[in-house]
């Protein structure tokens, strides 16, 4: 980074006003120091670096070989103080990423594009500091030479010759000589400041390097960042006001807006210093804009005087107060090909956005377009999930509940066809529906538990598998032996996927397998936890069904989520057992 001082201002402005000038002498003297520091530097580098080249085979040579290095970053140091003298203030702020150690410096070092401009530094001041030398030796020997000629003529008489010819000047002739000599004087001065403003353009190009790496280390640090929000997806709304966020922060635009396409209209997805007003009427007032919308990715369309374009419309023109007043940046958020909406970056008169942050704002909207894929994926899943878990409840409803109340009411009918005629049967046809109704709520209150998402928190996964146990066994008559441990401390996630495994066995087991009689076991061991389900159902091929039915397949799924095992061992009429396996 620099900062320059411009000369103060002399009481005599205008031609002379650099021979009164004090920062005109600091230049001169910086210019004639650029000699000695540049045969030092020139030393130091060329035997530093041919000794420890020289010495590599050995131990010492590579540290000999950083230790000039380390020399060359000190005396970049020591230019950076002395150009104090041109007006300058130049510094390097620390990295972002400190280093410990001399292998870790090491590897810094010679990875720092800085390094190597001030190693160029150094070799380009020994032969410009030559130069810069002798013409300031020279040229003020001359003027100091020529302002004095006419005071040493008072005591000292002497001809002047040119070639042959041997002038003698009279007073006026000496007047005019000293008022040329002054000239000559400013001038050699004015020379030597264009000098010493050229050592001052070196010294920004190679001892500011840093500056650079920065604002490169803070857009690699805001794309990081919004690389993680967009990982994250807690919600579409936070992650784009995240990457809106680190735009400002790495950007030179004065405010960011980002838009969002559902289907025809457009909805501000999150925005950054800009007018409320305007944020709020910008969905309907989009289509006033005439924003672009065949974009290509990554390209930038650019609008230098958007205000005068809207103003002209009387509808959008009362909200536009507060806006910055320069260029529109306009990029579109893409996948895939798909325009899923756009960054926009609002620059104020006199600023416009440099290459560099143009490729920027095409990252930041490459990472906006995977957001807003990502989200409305989300919310494709979570509509297919929602729909299959309605199908779900609605199988189980048809098969439990719906054959319940069927029963109850056939039963019912029944009893009440024999009332007149056989108590006993009108007894036996109300156990019947009594039975019935008792399993079905069992087994409403199994699946309305099974339903909540705090169910298994609140109740438990134990508790939930013994309710699943009592619900079979009331309305299937499945007599399920449960040995379960301890309440286990695990994810709310983490039960739901246990419990869905072992609903889905129980199920197949009265359904497919037509089992009479099962074992259930859950519990804690070594490596993590096992669930062990065992019934006495026909049993089937497991090679015939290498692919496994869709439960099975569903909870396999549940397996993997649980980084478990799944294990299914069955033959023809000697039942099945399920076996899982997860850690903790």
């Amino acid at each position: 980074m620099m900062t320059v001082t411009k000369p103060s201002a002399s009481p005599l402005n205008g031609y002379f006003a650099e021979l009164f000038s004090a920062a005109t002498y600091r230049r001169l003297f910086y210019l004639l120091a650029t000699f000695p520091l540049g045969v030092l530097y020139f030393v130091v580098l060329v035997t530093g670096l041919s000794l420890g080249l020289a010495l590599m085979v050995l131990v010492v040579g590579f540290p000999v070989f950083m230790g000039t290095f380390w020399l060359i970053l000190r005396f970049a140091e020591v230019e950076r103080a002395l150009a104090t003298l041109l007006g300058q203030t130049l510094y390097r702020e620390k990295p972002l990423v400190q280093v410990s150690g001399f292998g870790q410096w090491s590897r810094a070092t010679l990875s720092d594009a800085g390094t190597y401009k001030a190693l160029l530094y150094a070799l380009l001041k020994f032969p410009l500091g030559v130069a810069s030398f002798v013409v300031t030796v020279v040229l003020l020997s001359l003027s100091v030479g020529f302002l004095l000629l006419p005071i040493a003529n008072l005591f000292y008489p002497m001809p002047l010759y040119f070639g042959n010819t041997v002038f003698q000047l009279n007073a006026f002739g000496w007047i005019v000589w000293e008022v040329v000599a002054v000239a000559l004087t400013v001038l050699s001065l004015s020379l030597l400041n264009l000098m010493a403003d050229g050592w001052a353009l070196l010294n920004n190009a190679l001892l500011t390097d840093y500056g650079e790496s920065k604002h490169a280390q803070r857009e690699v640090q805001a794309l990081k960042q919004t690389s993680s929000a967009v990982a994250y997806s807690g919600s579409l709304e936070e992650t784009l006001s995240h990457i809106a966020g680190q735009g400002m922060q790495a950007l030179g635009a004065s405010a960011l807006l980002l838009t969002v396409k559902e289907g025809a209209s457009w909805k501000v997805g999150a925005s950054r210093n800009l007018p409320e007003l305007f944020v709020r009427a910008l969905p309907e007032a989009h289509s006033r804009l005439n924003l672009p919308e065949q974009m290509v990715q990554g390209r930038a369309h650019i609008e230098k005087q958007f205000l005068p374009l809207w103003e002209k419309d009387v509808l959008v023109a009362p909200l536009l107060q507060g806006l910055p007043d320069g260029c529109l940046v306009t990029l579109p958020m893409m996948y895939q090909q798909q325009l899923l909406g756009q960054l926009h970056a609002f620059y104020r008169r006199g600023h416009a956005p440099t290459q560099r942050e143009l490729e920027f704002m095409a990252a930041l909207a490459d990472q906006g377009g995977v957001a807003i894929e990502t989200s409305q994926l989300i919310d494709r899943v979570q509509e297919q999930a929602s729909q299959q878990e309605r199908q779900r409840l609605a199988r189980e409803l048809h098969d439990s509940v719906a054959q319940a109340l069927y029963g109850i009411t056939l039963g019912a009918k029944t009893a009440k066809g024999w009332l007149e005629r056989d108590p006993n049967k009108v007894r036996e046809s109300l156990d019947y529906a009594i039975q019935l109704a008792e399993g079905g709520t069992a087994e409403m209150k199994a699946l309305l538990f099974s339903l909540r998402e705090d169910a298994l928190d609140e109740g438990g996964l134990c508790e939930a598998l013994s309710r699943l146990a009592h619900a079979m066994k009331v309305r299937y008559g499945l007599t399920i032996h449960t040995d379960l441990c301890e309440e286990p401390e695990l994810p709310a996630a983490r039960k739901h996927a246990v419990y869905r495994i072992a609903q889905e066995a129980v199920h197949n087991a009265v359904k497919h397998a037509r089992a009479t009689e099962m074992s259930l076991n859950f519990h804690k061991t070594a490596s993590g936890w096992t669930l062990d389900l065992q019934d006495n159902g026909k049993g089937f091929d497991v090679q015939q069904l290498s692919g496994g039915t869709l439960g099975l397949k569903s909870m396999r799924e549940r397996a993997e989520f649980l980084s478990g095992t799944f294990t299914v061992s069955s033959q023809q009429g000697e039942g099945t057992r399920i076996r899982l396996e997860f850690p903790i």
